[in-house]
């Protein structure tokens, strides 16, 4: 069985100028044809709208972020404290990054790659009857905390659907995200500022939470250094981590594609939800640097 959506776009349009209505209705096939090229390009518009390192939200890490996990773990080999942990957790988002052996007892380590590193993130998926849901299996709370989050911005959310759903000769369907529509009509959506991108404030104080459910109380910024979260057990002399996470909320498309036989470009387009850690902390030791490290000690001696 042969399938053209030009065939699809001349029936309906000759169709529907008959009854004054500038939609155009899709068929079973087409819906299922546009699913499927969503589905495909959902990888393509995470990269677009965002870079995926989700040690803290999700299950990717960057590479550059992995390696430098596995720099920490061999600093504390050179220091001789190193724990269990023999190399960086990468895609084990549930996992410790890095532990360390302080005079007899392991505290599990978190590790970020600088100060301004991406805390990780989803797709989100919209549904008219069934609201918003993520791409991506999270912990509870945090999946909970970014639904919360988009759901502020449904409004925003359902205007840009319905301006793409009301342009003329566009291609009518349930109301979701992700979307398919003609290149043009997006860049239409983008002049009249009807594209999503929010960014929202939240304490480090949900940070601190979240890694103490998984017994980790520490945490290693890249240039930065080393800080306590909920709690210093080992009664290290450092700082408390201070500053905020930033949640980033954009709407973004993959490159366009021309189907079969189809006159006009069409595209597919998704939203991103990311969390971002924001910190000017500076701690006066550092898990990167083995010196560093013999000398937190030496100063530990006396406190812990």
């Amino acid at each position: 069985m042969k399938y053209s959506l030009k065939n699809t776009y001349n029936i309906h349009r000759n169709f529907n100028s008959k009854h004054n209505s500038n939609k155009i209705h899709l068929t079973t096939l087409d819906s299922l044809i546009l699913s499927i090229y969503e589905r495909r390009l959902e990888s393509s518009i995470q990269k677009l709208v965002g870079n995926i390192d989700e040690g803290f939200f999700g299950v990717n890490m960057s590479t550059a972020g992995h390696e430098y996990e596995n720099k920490i773990i061999s600093s504390l080999k050179e220091a001789k404290i190193s724990g269990n942990i023999l190399e960086g957790a990468g895609s084990k988002a549930s996992s410790a990054d890095a532990d360390m052996n302080i005079f007899g007892k392991i505290f599990n380590v978190e590790v970020k790659l600088n100060s301004d590193a991406q805390m990780g993130g989803s797709s989100i998926r919209f549904d008219e009857s069934k609201g918003f849901s993520l791409a991506t299996t999270l912990d509870k709370n945090v999946e909970e905390l970014l639904l919360t989050i988009i759901e502020s911005k449904r409004s925003d959310i359902e205007k840009l659907i319905t301006f793409i759903r009301e342009q003329p000769n566009e291609l009518s369907g349930p109301k979701k995200f992700p979307i398919s529509c003609k290149k043009s009509t997006w860049e239409k959506a983008q002049k009249n500022n009807l594209l999503i991108n929010a960014r929202v404030p939240l304490n480090a104080e949900f940070i601190s939470e979240h890694y103490s459910k998984k017994d980790i109380n520490y945490i290693q910024i890249g240039g930065a250094g080393l800080f306590y979260m909920k709690s210093n057990p080992a009664k290290l002399p450092i700082p408390k981590l201070e500053g905020n996470i930033e949640i980033e909320i954009r709407t973004g498309r993959s490159g366009s594609k021309k189907l079969k036989n189809l006159e006009e470009r069409v595209i597919a387009a998704g939203i991103r939800i990311q969390g971002r850690l924001k910190t000017k902390n500076k701690s006066p030791y550092t898990l990167d640097d083995p010196e560093s490290i013999r000398q937190l000690l030496d100063n530990s001696k006396k406190t812990f």
